[in-house]
């Protein structure tokens, strides 16, 4: 029969709090990958989603330390020790983690560790959970990639929606003669004539792909840029070179790609 310690009497709304306890702990451990551990490291159990997300059986986890998840030089390394002599400590630490899984797979997790504290507040074990963002990172990974392809192959430029250039990368740079000091925070007229000073202003709107004459279909001239030295450079842009809008969860921004090319002639251009 539950009772108050303090009081001495039974409390009747203690069955219904650790039946309300085991029900929330079972949620958590239905969507949530789950390993606890001991405070040197030793593996004491783990639920179902977490031995999926590594790829084991539970008696190919249980009984072994935690750093079977973890690569050598790491395993050894002063700062996997201060790891677990934080946890040990009684410090919750909660991170995004590479780890690897059965068969060197890697795996990426959002993760917390928490130390569980016995009556007296003293850790006792460590328990994580944890949620696979592998599929996440490696497409963060593969866009980063297909970015930085972009500015080794393309003259690229950004600008804030007054047309304020906030970078540019080092092909646009070799192809207008200036250094990055003497683009950034300078407006983006510096680089066009008059009559082309007011595009800028319908991308506010959002219609960065449907400029009226910005482009063709396959190709098409933009307007003329004005080096460093003055003089006048035409730039072709193909049909996915397009000046557009980039939307964000805070700021928006426009991306100009621009293929760096030879000054060319209207002669030459086959509008």
């Amino acid at each position: 029969m539950p009772w108050n310690i303090k009081s001495h009497r039974y409390n009747k709304n203690i069955p219904q709090q650790s039946h309300n306890l085991e029900a929330q702990l079972a949620a958590i451990s239905r969507s949530q990958a789950i390993i606890e551990f001991d405070l040197d490291g030793q593996i004491l159990s783990a639920n179902e989603n977490f031995l999926n997300v590594v790829g084991y059986r539970a008696d190919e986890v249980v009984g072994r330390h935690h750093s079977m998840f973890i690569d050598e030089a790491y395993a050894k390394s002063d700062d996997y020790s201060l790891f677990w002599r934080r946890l040990r400590a009684g410090e919750y630490i909660a991170a995004k983690f590479l780890r690897f899984g059965k068969g060197g797979r890697k795996v990426w997790i959002e993760a917390s560790y928490n130390p569980i504290l016995d009556q007296v507040g003293r850790p006792e074990r460590v328990v994580k959970y944890a949620t696979d963002i592998t599929k996440a990172v490696t497409e963060a990974t593969d866009h980063c990639g297909q970015i930085a392809a972009i500015h080794r192959s393309q003259a690229v430029i950004s600008f804030d929606l007054d047309g304020v250039i906030l970078e540019a990368n080092e092909n646009f740079l070799k192809a207008t003669g200036y250094s990055a000091a003497e683009v950034v925070g300078r407006h983006h007229s510096m680089f066009v004539e008059s009559e082309h000073k007011s595009r800028l202003n319908t991308l506010r709107s959002g219609v960065g792909s449907a400029l009226a004459n910005l482009s063709r279909p396959n190709s098409g001239a933009s307007p003329r840029g004005a080096e460093k030295s003055g003089s006048r450079r035409l730039i072709i842009l193909s049909s996915t070179q397009r000046v557009g809008p980039i939307r964000s969860s805070n700021s928006r921004r426009i991306l100009r790609p621009r293929r760096p090319s030879a000054p060319i002639t209207p002669a030459r251009l086959k509008l």
